[in-house]
């Protein structure tokens, strides 16, 4: 009888361990599914980082802003490449795997980063708008890839040179936030762009070639 007795009880704790591991299991996974997008940017604007799982939900989207994530892995930009318009204002620095899926958006701010490669800026260039508001320095190889874009906006760009306001007069809107000096020659350029934002002394400087 006591045999019994112990092989049930035995078998009791089996059967409600078992449960309870399966209902451990089924809530981290109704959690998974149930998080909306919504839920997963307030996370990730929480905490500061994303995981692979979230930037794959993200990637569904058509506009996504998390300027409080301040890293990201190849995989994860691949994700998020997807996007429409993507705001990643709080990334300091960006590798050419992530520029190259970044590329495959159409509006992309990265306010954050303060230099480029070339090859980030080719794999940028077929972008329709790009917000770089932070970088301090232009190529001439980057201002040629660039040129494409319908508007670019450079936030700490200080001076140009003639090849690179040659390339950057193709921009349909382009915005020099940072500009504080201009040669004759560059003002000339310049005044072919159809929409040119710049300091107000750079800007007496372009008018006086406008329509000339």
């Amino acid at each position: 009888m006591k045999q019994y007795l112990v092989a049930a009880l035995l078998s009791g704790s089996l059967l409600i361990a078992g449960c309870q591991e399966g209902i451990v299991v089924s809530e981290s996974s109704d959690d998974e599914v149930k998080q909306t997008p919504e839920e997963v940017i307030w996370e990730i604007e929480a905490t500061g980082e994303i995981t692979d799982r979230q930037a794959e939900i993200l990637g569904s989207l058509n506009k996504v802003t998390l300027d409080g994530l301040t890293s990201i892995t190849d995989g994860q930009a691949e994700s998020l490449g997807n996007v429409h318009s993507l705001r990643l204002n709080g990334l300091t620095s960006i590798t050419d795997a992530q520029a190259e899926s970044f590329g495959r958006t159409q509006e992309l701010s990265l306010q954050g980063l303060t230099s480029i490669s070339d090859s980030q800026a080719k794999s940028l260039s077929n972008l329709e708008l790009l917000f770089l508001d932070s970088l301090n320095t232009l190529s001439d190889s980057q201002a040629e890839s660039l040129s494409t874009l319908r508007i670019l906006r450079l936030g700490k760009v200080r001076s140009i040179t003639d090849a690179q306001a040659e390339s950057l007069s193709r921009v349909r809107d382009l915005v020099f936030i940072g500009l504080n000096t201009i040669s004759d020659k560059q003002a000339e350029i310049l005044s072919r762009s159809e929409s040119v934002g710049v300091p107000r002394n750079i800007k007496e400087e372009i008018k006086k070639y406008k329509n000339t």
